[in-house]
């Protein structure tokens, strides 16, 4: 009979978007919550460094009473194991489609600028997401909608789709977030570089028209980023350093134990255990050349009882309570030049893919390569992605896939690994309790 307006006090969904403060709040919230996550938890955007890099031919597995590390150690996942992405992935998107739902309904308050960054930090982190998504399961379900009686039965969607979808809303985010790194107030600029900003949307830009062989924009793309002066290589030991100049994203360390989880589970202090599970594998340490410095510097042997666990080293802070010295870098220049490297290769620009080889290679102080043939560019560019990406957020697992080269290579990998390998294990299957829970949504082939 009467209409009752909300009370100041409560936090409702015009509430949070009516002002600049709360609004950049949420924006934050995501952020932080990514910066805090455990790469050894399924499901976390970080744990694709972990999952996918035991998945592939990345990261050998020294313990075996985890069932879980075992069964994707193995390639032998199955509906109850290896399905935490969805739950992970599907969270974060929700969280930006409400962003972005909130901006557009009640954010007519908020000023021009911190209107604009924060729906392009949502764009941004929901492409993202689905990127990784489409990676690990294939076709998969895709909403921009927080209804939950659409959500709760959509079905997949196909993949190239969603890549298209993925162009027009980083394009879109392209548009909306600064040139400049922004502090907290999204006024001023700064030099931590943990807001996206229009170089980081342009960068996953870049990755995604690699997995739509769109050579021509992959190399536009990846230009601006390389030409913007924000940024530039940097010796191999100040690459993963808080606000180094070749960070194109980084999230700010939030814990008060370490620098980087990263950091601590990846370095083996003498033996493989629970919390450091994992090393390198044989089939990256001998990548490397005697005179590769990225061997020197980015690996770091343990020896224990005459046998030698090769860790991964690019995070190099991992004691407890050590002062912040590190960021989690989740895009950087070097992999900008490499994705330009191969476009530009592709399209027959040999020269000039060549070159961009070439400066990821004498960074790492080898000499430069002469090759001629469009073919054997190519082969050496992704043997490079495999020296100079390692354990980045699956970079590995993901190359596999759109080269198609998975079979021929976890065929033997697996096998060497204690598996049996099945092309359907090329995709993750889908949570039991999605299956249920969705009646239109299919399971992977399979499972």
């Amino acid at each position: 009979m009467v209409d009752v307006p909300v009370p100041v006090t409560s936090i409702s969904t015009g509430n949070v978007y009516s002002n600049d403060a709360s609004t950049i709040s949420v924006s934050t919230g995501i952020l932080a919550d990514l910066a805090r996550e455990n790469i050894k938890t399924e499901g976390n955007l970080a744990a694709t460094s972990f999952f996918l890099g035991m998945l592939s031919d990345e990261l050998t597995l020294g313990i075996t009473s985890n069932t879980v590390y075992s069964a994707y150690y193995s390639n032998a996942l199955g509906q109850q194991i290896g399905v935490g992405y969805t739950t992970g992935c599907y969270k974060y998107i929700y969280r930006c489609n409400t962003i972005i739902d909130g901006i557009n309904n009640y954010g007519k308050d908020l000023t021009p600028a911190v209107k604009s960054q924060v729906i392009g930090e949502a764009l941004f982190l929901r492409s993202l997401m689905y990127y990784y998504l489409i990676n690990i399961y294939g076709d998969v379900p895709y909403t921009t909608s927080i209804d939950y009686a659409v959500n709760k039965i959509i079905a997949k969607t196909d993949k190239q789709t969603i890549l298209k979808n993925l162009v027009s809303d980083l394009m879109l985010a392209s548009q909306d977030l600064n040139d400049n790194f922004l502090d907290v107030s999204l006024l001023k600029t700064t030099t931590e570089r943990v807001r996206p900003t229009k170089s980081v949307a342009n960068a996953l830009l870049a990755r995604v028209y690699l997995l739509q062989n769109d050579w021509v924009n992959a190399e536009q793309t990846a230009t601006a980023t390389i030409n913007n002066a924000m940024f530039s290589l940097v010796p191999l030991k100040s690459v993963f350093l808080k606000n180094s100049n070749e960070a194109v994203w980084q999230l700010q360390t939030v814990s008060n134990s370490y620098n980087t989880d990263e950091g601590f589970t990846f370095n083996i202090l003498t033996v493989p255990d629970n919390n450091h599970p994992v090393s390198l594998s044989s089939y990256v340490v001998n990548l490397f050349s005697n005179t590769d410095q990225r061997l020197s510097t980015w690996i770091r042997p343990v020896t224990n009882g005459g046998k030698i666990y090769y860790c991964p080293f690019k995070y190099q802070s991992y004691k407890i309570a050590a002062p912040t010295t590190e960021y989690r870098t989740v895009f950087r220049l070097g992999e900008q030049f490499l994705i330009r490297a191969e476009a530009r290769a592709q399209q027959n620009k040999l020269d000039s893919g060549l070159n961009d080889l070439n400066r990821i290679r004498q960074r790492a102080g080898l000499l430069p390569v002469v090759i001629q043939s469009k073919d054997s560019l190519i082969a050496e560019i992704l043997t490079e992605r495999r020296r100079e990406l390692f354990t980045e957020f699956g970079a590995r697992w993901i190359d596999l896939k759109r080269t198609n080269t998975i079979d021929a290579v976890m065929s033997t990998v697996t096998t060497a690994k204690g598996g049996t390998w099945r092309k359907e294990a090329a995709v993750l299957p889908f949570p039991n309790n999605d299956i249920i829970r969705d009646p239109n949504l299919v399971q992977n082939p399979g499972y």
